[in-house]
């Protein structure tokens, strides 16, 4: 849902990991910078993903820890 912040505002955002339920459903957090700071968006974001667990997690591996309802 990045469109107000994009097309509205014209903020960068960006969404990013940030974690799991516990379910085994991924959750997501949704990074927004000053207008025309795309670079400060990216870098912390990055950031963000480095330092987290997921971030080594290949995309098979963690998709196999989610099942869906039945």
């Amino acid at each position: 849902m990045t469109s107000l912040f994009n097309n509205v505002a014209q903020c960068p955002a960006l969404s990013v990991p940030s974690g799991m339920t516990a379910g085994g459903l991924p959750t997501a957090a949704q990074i927004v910078g000053r207008r025309f700071d795309d670079p400060t968006v990216l870098r912390i974001g990055k950031a963000v993903e480095l330092h987290r667990p997921w971030a080594s997690w290949a995309a098979n591996e963690s998709m196999a820890r989610w099942r869906p309802a039945r």
